[in-house]
């Protein structure tokens, strides 16, 4: 990209800055979490988000992990076997949308 070389050579680094909000926050962190074996710390949950969203999260996983899509081993929320290959979807039903305004 010409823009790109040109700031280059200018010796000016182009870059952009994502300034993400608490449920942006949130969000990224179960997205990422239900796909890899660590899964979800509760704890962490709570002390980085509050217990709204830990009350939260466990509210709105509480119908996957019947349905054996999700469980909870110790402190940690998984993606079970049976889930694996639905842990996107699974992810966006616990998503923060609305709870909180500007959070």
């Amino acid at each position: 990209n010409s823009l790109y070389i040109k700031s280059i050579d200018q010796q000016i680094l182009p870059m952009e800055i994502e300034v993400l909000t608490k449920r942006d926050r949130y969000n990224e962190y179960i997205m990422t979490g239900l796909r890899t074996k660590w899964g979800v710390s509760l704890q962490r949950i709570a002390s980085d988000f509050g217990p709204k969203y830990h009350d939260y999260l466990l509210d709105q996983s509480e119908k996957h992990r019947k349905d054996g899509f999700l469980t909870i081993d110790g402190d940690t929320l998984l993606v079970t076997k049976k889930g694996k290959f639905l842990s996107d979807g699974l992810a966006a039903d616990v998503f923060m949308l609305n709870l909180e305004r500007n959070s």
